[in-house]
């Protein structure tokens, strides 16, 4: 079994995280299906809520939360 100290500083002071984040490419994010069907729940996070607010969703978002119960 080997100990590294840098990764077990990093679970304990995550700020001291060195490195940049990179965003996914488009085609590797999942995106909503074109038809929205009701019948399960969502979950939401707090950027969709801000992000409904400032009308920043697109159409197809707008047309699930509409159909689906949140």
């Amino acid at each position: 079994m080997s100990f590294s100290l840098p990764a077990a500083l990093r679970r304990l002071k995550p700020q001291r995280m060195s490195g940049t984040l990179v965003p996914r490419r488009e085609d590797e994010l999942p995106f909503v299906a074109p038809a929205a069907e009701s019948g399960f729940e969502l979950l939401l996070d707090t950027c969709v809520y801000i992000d409904v607010v400032q009308g920043r969703t697109p159409p197809e978002v707008d047309e699930m939360l509409r159909a689906l119960t949140c």
